[in-house]
């Protein structure tokens, strides 16, 4: 944040130095960013979040942008799960060729694919109910999902 309380992307090389680039004018659709997650090309930055806010009254939103100085909006999406409300965390799959990338919000996670020939993103698969509250951390282990929530006491395993 900066002093006019505008959340703010910024990009440093050590090049150029740093760049900062409003949130709304990066992506228009997110209010609240919450999580980020680089390309496996390294030329796209994922950003996730809520177009509201308060997020437990948002939308689960992604965005890709460049991953340089002009970080411009390559593509956005709004997950189906309204129930997920905010994104948490992103995470790409290693050791794959293109971005599937891991999407957790409140109680879901999704799967969703990143194509750069388009430009565009595709929800693979919504994993709901997996939790009672935010799953702000999982991995992906031996092709199992564990996920983890504040609200619960169990690890879940999908």
């Amino acid at each position: 944040m900066i002093d006019d309380n505008s959340l703010q992307l910024n990009y440093w090389n050590t090049f150029d130095g740093t760049y900062s680039h409003p949130l709304v004018v990066c992506c228009p659709k997110l209010a609240s960013a919450m999580t980020l997650e680089c390309s496996i090309n390294d030329k796209v930055v994922y950003v996730g979040g809520t177009d509201k806010f308060d997020v437990v009254q948002g939308k689960p939103i992604i965005a890709a942008l460049t991953f340089d100085k002009h970080m411009r909006q390559l593509a956005v999406m709004q997950l189906s799960d309204a129930a997920m409300m905010n994104v948490f965390k992103i995470k790409r799959l290693a050791h794959i060729t293109y971005d599937i990338l891991l999407v957790s919000g409140f109680n879901g996670i999704s799967i969703v694919q990143f194509n750069y020939d388009t430009s565009s993103f595709q929800e693979l698969k919504s994993l709901g109910g997996l939790h009672q509250g935010e799953i702000f951390d999982f991995t992906l282990h031996k092709n199992v999902i564990y996920s983890i929530s504040g609200r619960d006491k169990y690890i879940h395993k999908y």
